[in-house]
């Protein structure tokens, strides 16, 4: 009985650890094949890393990092899917008596849904005053979960970053690396056949 007893303990712990599965992974120190990005984007050591200062004159700047299409295979279907990364944030804008607004986002879309999931959103906004100021900042791991996921979906993954100040006398830094992408299945139980193969078993 106790020999029965490990090997249902092993066999339990092989299955646990062979039910999620690493689709895609990037640590995004240089450039995945087929992704895009706009200026101001490198690759580093460190990470996918978007670094960008300037003193005065600017009235907007766009910018994004975009993988390429992903289609889910087989193995998903049915089940969940987590889109997870590592980043360290730090923006600071400053505009003399004029609006200003900022949107540093993650966006995940499947099949090409309009209605995107958000993996990281920071929209910040400063109104008119003499001088405004807006600060942000953000350190660690983001993961969004999407379910029942099914093959042949299409997944895509952008990072954004946008600013609007209107004035001549302002001035922006941004300094945002992300790195270790992932995306895998997740689940939290076995499934009811899986039960009915480990009882046939013994």
């Amino acid at each position: 009985m106790r020999c029965t007893t490990i090997i249902l303990v092993c066999v339990l712990c092989i299955l646990s650890s062979s039910y999620a599965e690493t689709l895609w992974f990037w640590d995004l120190t240089e450039e995945p094949s087929g992704w895009s990005h706009g200026d101001h984007w490198d690759f580093t050591d460190s990470g996918a890393n978007l670094y960008y200062y300037n003193t005065q004159g600017i009235s907007g700047l766009t910018t994004s990092l975009i993988s390429n299409d992903l289609y889910l295979p087989p193995s998903v279907e049915g089940k969940d899917l987590s889109i997870s990364f590592t980043h360290s944030l730090d923006y600071l804008g400053r505009v003399y008596d004029q609006p200003m607004w900022t949107d540093i986002e993650a966006r995940v879309f499947l099949n090409s849904d309009t209605s995107c999931a958000y993996a990281y959103n920071d929209y910040v906004y400063a109104g008119v005053h003499s001088w405004d100021s807006l600060y942000t900042e953000d350190y660690g791991e983001k993961t969004l979960v999407l379910n029942s996921v099914h093959e042949g979906d299409l997944l895509s993954i952008e990072f954004y970053f946008h600013t609007l100040i209107y004035g001549a006398i302002n001035s922006t830094f941004i300094d945002w690396t992300i790195t270790d992408l992932t995306v895998e299945t997740v689940s939290t139980s076995l499934e009811q056949h899986t039960w009915g193969s480990i009882k046939n078993s013994f």
